[in-house]
């Protein structure tokens, strides 16, 4: 038995899911069963989407604190940038881009971590948003074309820089948060919420990210 969430790398509500066996796909004219293989399709999209966009932060002058990705996620490693991982994490949401802060390696205490911690997910919009081209597309089972469960990968092309973009402009706002406020996240808090100039940086790019969010519907129950 495997159990998962639907609300993390699948991008879809906040629910789960319990895998209690592994069912047929189809049948071949020969007799031969299919499995079903959607987890492995999805899993590599999901790959490829953190390693762009690892990609696009070393271009930028980000250590990625593993000097790459083979999973889900990116560890970042603020040290290079004068940042640690709260302010870092702070004001990223403040901009609408969710973030945790985390340990990397060298750090000596997880109560005031380097880095932070960046997740991918993979859906047909969120997967053209980085740099993969891919077509939703009927599975078996599915009642009709206008609403398909699945996605068919395609050719690459390259937008990652857009989503880095974001990040880059929010973790320079936050540099130059630190040299007003200095090294005390307790302080930078208290800068960003009384300078002024600051406070119009933030909403600006806010306002940047949540207009090209709503081009990618998230899945879930409208009415809530």
């Amino acid at each position: 038995m495997v159990t998962t969430t639907t609300h993390k790398t699948l991008r879809g509500p906040r629910a789960g899911i319990i895998f209690y066996r592994k069912g047929v796909r189809s049948v071949k004219a020969n007799g031969q069963r299919v499995m079903y293989e959607l987890e492995g399709k999805i899993n590599q999209a999901v790959i490829k989407n953190a390693q762009r966009l690892c990609a696009g932060l070393t271009s930028r002058g980000y250590a990625i604190a593993t000097g790459g990705t083979d999973v889900h996620l990116a560890l970042v490693d603020m040290r290079s940038k004068g940042l640690t991982g709260a302010p870092a994490e702070r004001v990223l949401e403040l901009c609408s881009i969710a973030c945790n802060k985390n340990t990397v390696p060298g750090d000596k205490s997880a109560l005031n971590p380097s880095g932070i911690r960046l997740v991918l997910s993979c859906e047909e919009r969120v997967l053209e948003l980085c740099s993969i081209a891919c077509n939703k597309n009927t599975v078996p089972g599915d009642k009709s074309a206008l609403n398909p469960s699945g996605i068919r990968l395609g050719k690459t092309r390259c937008c990652a820089v857009i989503v880095v973009d974001f990040i880059d402009k929010a973790l320079q706002l936050g540099q130059e948060i630190t040299k007003v406020s200095g090294p005390k996240v307790a302080d930078f808090n208290k800068v960003i919420g009384e300078n002024a100039d600051f406070k119009s940086k933030i909403a600006k790019l806010k306002e940047e990210v949540e207009n090209f969010s709503q081009a990618f519907h998230l899945p879930g129950f409208e009415k809530y």
